[in-house]
């Protein structure tokens, strides 16, 4: 069924706005440095959007949801859960071992399992599966979609190319909730491959086409004013540095599911 905001999670996106450049950053907020106050929950601070989308399928029954994930984001770390089993990695890209992960590798799979995003500046990308009273279905029923090994040196002025396949079980009459929350209002900017990028300096961008993304789509979700309105907008108005999809700042993500059974 349509979310809150009018999409499909069978085709949906992650779109983090750049309403105003600062050097390798992008303001995501429209007021530029003003940022909502932290709530208490780090990962519901700053430039926050929570979109939910109902399930249809037989009430309580489990199904097993395949989806594929392909993005420029920038890195988080996190803790409690574990990155994805490479068994459960359809495509067989890169799975879950930090010597694996690199800054021009265009399959770098990210996606964790359980825990929670460590307190940070950057950005947190998330899903949780959630049953017909709202509640998470498992403590394994939230992932994570840009995870990083900690200690790294990932999180930085940096963003990476992510690709990635993976299965996960849903719930008939059930929800899924995908969140993104800056909580300092300001995302590394799409500057290059993996490159440290300084404040006073941001390199080509990457285009949609370099990371194997669909057509995207006309509108968006504004994350601004504070509070923020969610208004839809015509996509170019979230990025204001070019106005265009196929140089996208600051960063982007698709999702779209390749397969849907029901759990033997």
């Amino acid at each position: 069924m349509k979310s809150n905001f009018g999409f499909f999670w069978k085709d949906s996106w992650f779109l983090t706005p750049c309403y105003q450049k600062q050097g390798a950053d992008c303001f995501t907020n429209r007021t530029g440095t003003a940022c909502p106050p932290n709530p208490g929950q780090f990962e519901d601070a700053g430039a926050m959007t929570r979109e939910t989308f109902r399930l249809g399928g037989e009430a309580g029954k489990r199904y097993l949801v395949t989806f594929k994930y392909n993005a420029v984001a920038e890195a988080k770390y996190h803790s409690g859960g574990m990155f994805a089993d490479p068994a459960m990695d359809v495509a067989t890209t890169v799975a879950g071992n930090p010597g694996t992960f690199n800054d021009t590798n265009t399959h770098n799979n990210t996606f964790y399992i359980g825990g929670t995003a460590t307190v940070s500046t950057y950005n947190v990308y998330r899903m949780r599966v959630l049953d017909a009273a709202g509640m998470q279905i498992t403590p394994m029923g939230r992932y994570y979609f840009n995870a990083f090994p900690s200690g790294g040196g990932w999180e930085s002025h940096r963003t990476f190319k992510i690709s990635y396949s993976h299965t996960i079980e849903v719930v008939g009459g059930g929800s899924i909730e995908l969140q993104s929350a800056d909580s300092n209002c300001r995302a590394i900017d799409n500057c290059g491959d993996g490159q440290a990028v300084t404040d006073g300096a941001c390199n080509m961008v990457r285009t949609l086409t370099q990371v194997s993304m669909g057509a995207m789509p006309m509108t968006g979700v504004d994350m601004a004013p504070i509070p923020a309105t969610h208004n839809n907008i015509a996509t170019s108005m979230l990025n204001t540095i070019t106005q265009s999809g196929s140089n996208w700042h600051a960063q982007m993500a698709h999702f779209v599911i390749t397969k849907v059974v029901a759990k033997p």
